[in-house]
């Protein structure tokens, strides 16, 4: 994921209404640091899982557990491939 999709990601879940566009502005901000979120698995932070044929959008609770939000698209054809790694 780069960092233009990082920054698109809260105009992008308001626009699939994962959120209300209130909480959008404070939405790339880990709550438990007060830092910039980061794509990995640890509070307050985001990653991406694939289980199967189906990749999920996942975040942290405070303690570090998983949840998965939401099942991504699949990728777009000429994609498949380019970086793409099975995950744990």
């Amino acid at each position: 994921m780069s960092a233009e999709e990082i920054a698109e990601f809260p105009k992008k879940a308001v626009e699939l209404k994962l959120i209300e566009p209130e909480y959008a502005e404070d939405l790339l901000t880990n709550p438990f640091t007060g830092q910039p979120v980061r794509y990995e698995r640890s509070p307050g932070n985001f990653s991406t899982r694939r289980v199967g044929d189906e990749i999920y959008f996942c975040l942290y609770d405070r303690y570090g557990r998983e949840v998965r939000v939401v099942a991504l698209p699949p990728p777009p054809k000429s994609a498949v491939g380019v970086g793409d790694k099975e995950v744990e």
